[in-house]
């Protein structure tokens, strides 16, 4: 899976483990997990992880350590598409029809001839220079 590795240990989970961890938590807070298999935790260690925003993941069995990781994964990637999903644009292809207004607020009827137009997505004119037939920069409309 990929999944970046800090560090390893055998035996018991205790304070000091959980605190190698939060290093974690100002680079990369997805990854500031652990992930025990068939061991013990210390009850310390498992309230200082709470405080810090530390996840432990504890299985006796690896499918089933690795079926909740897999979960955990998929939930923080929603959480990441939810988050940045007003800032994503789409690209499209529109073919002017008829311009009704061409003050504010420019209303001009349009055609999709490729791709997704959605509310707020910027809108530019795209113009060839005839001599050099490559396209000119032009401003881009809210």
């Amino acid at each position: 899976m990929k999944i970046p590795v800090m560090s390893i240990g055998l035996g018991p989970v205790y304070k000091r483990d959980v605190m190698k961890a939060t290093t974690m938590l100002d680079k990369a807070k997805e990854y500031a997990i652990m992930l025990c298999f068939d061991v013990k935790i210390d009850k310390e260690a498992e309230q200082y992880a709470q405080e810090q925003g530390i996840t432990i993941f504890n299985a006796d069995i690896i499918y089933h350590l690795f079926d909740s990781f897999t979960a955990y994964q998929e939930k923080m990637l929603e959480e990441r598409r939810a988050a940045n999903q007003a800032n994503a644009i789409f690209p499209c292809v529109l073919k002017t029809l008829q311009i009704i207004n061409k003050r504010n607020p420019m209303i001009i009827g349009v055609d999709v001839v490729d791709g997704i137009v959605k509310h707020g997505t910027p809108i530019c004119a795209v113009k060839i220079d005839p001599t050099t037939e490559r396209v000119l920069p032009m401003p881009v409309l809210p």
